[in-house]
């Protein structure tokens, strides 16, 4: 995690949900929710978006 985190609530931001990749990773999140499949976050070590909040760098669907 990096220091921006809080070290008792972690979460993950869309640094950009308008740009074309922010859209991309709003819409897996969102088909994974849908289908109730696991997804596996990883960020980028990093809070731009919010000072707390680790911005996404990838989403993937997990086998299973």
């Amino acid at each position: 995690m990096p220091a921006c985190t809080r070290e008792r609530f972690t979460y993950w931001m869309i640094k950009d949900e308008n740009s074309t990749y922010g859209k991309s990773q709003f819409s897996m999140l969102l088909a994974a929710y849908m289908a109730q499949k696991p997804v596996t976050i990883m960020g980028t070590g990093s809070c731009t978006r919010w000072g707390d909040g680790e911005d996404i760098k990838v989403v993937q669907f997990r086998l299973g």
